[in-house]
């Protein structure tokens, strides 16, 4: 079986984002975002066959510094996005919280299938990320491949690749500029190295 490997990577820090709910708010890398994701290229070894990534502006600033090194054309794709929030984008989660009480996330009986006000379930991200999948990644063309996302739209491909249930879509660690590396095996997709700032292709 021939061996591949892909790299999911969650995008630097954004402007002004801090405690601030930005699903499909478009806030480009701060500074120190920049920095983040300079100082994991700095530690990567090799480069992958395909770069892809979500088409808001923190992800795909942070795939721009990948492709810099690499000489490669980032593909965009808005099924990468993080979830939309709807009413609630570009407000602070505290306020959030205090008006939307136990229909906060984390609160709700049913945090998969429910919407946010005006936005997106996490259900319909795992749709639009599997349709991503089933289009780009599943026909398996190319051996190494970098995705650049989001907190919600990689766990929600991870879910996907590991066969993992969608309520245990908590159980993987997203960090900002941080990589987590699956590799496929007999059985299918694994993680080998997770939430890693030193990668090799």
């Amino acid at each position: 079986m021939r061996a591949r490997k892909l790299v999911l990577v969650r995008h630097g820090h954004a402007q002004q984002a801090a405690g601030t709910c930005i699903g499909w708010t478009d806030l480009p890398l701060s500074r120190w975002g920049s920095e983040r994701v300079t100082a994991l290229l700095a530690a990567w070894h090799g480069a992958p066959d395909e770069l892809h990534t979500s088409d808001l502006l923190r992800a795909g600033g942070s795939a721009a510094i990948f492709a810099s090194r690499w000489g490669l054309v980032p593909r965009a794709d808005r099924r990468l996005r993080e979830m939309h929030f709807g009413s609630w984008e570009g407000r602070a989660w505290d306020a959030i919280e205090a008006d939307w009480g136990a229909r906060f996330p984390g609160h709700k009986p049913d945090w998969i299938h429910e919407r946010n006000p005006e936005g997106e379930s996490f259900a319909d991200v795992l749709i639009r990320v599997a349709g991503w999948k089933a289009e780009v990644l599943d026909p398996g063309v190319t051996d190494r491949v970098v995705v650049v996302g989001h907190a919600g739209s990689l766990r929600a491909l991870l879910c996907l690749l590991t066969g993992t249930p969608a309520e245990r879509a908590f159980d993987f660690t997203v960090e900002l500029a941080r990589a987590t590396v699956l590799e496929t095996t007999a059985a299918g997709w694994a993680i080998t190295a997770d939430q890693v700032n030193q990668v090799r292709l």
